[in-house]
């Protein structure tokens, strides 16, 4: 798992010194979230048609 973390470690993409949200968490995680939720939700949805 480090192996494929450390290049987002290295340009700096996965450390959190951003503009946060509350101090707690980069701005853009939450739609990052979302976004992976809808994409699993929509995988499940065409893997149930088939």
């Amino acid at each position: 798992m480090a192996v494929f973390e450390a290049p987002f470690i290295s340009i700096g993409v996965e450390t959190f010194q951003r503009n946060s949200l509350l101090s707690l968490m980069p701005l853009w995680l939450p739609f990052f979230g979302g976004y992976a939720f809808v994409a699993m939700r929509r995988a499940v949805v065409i893997q149930d048609r088939k």
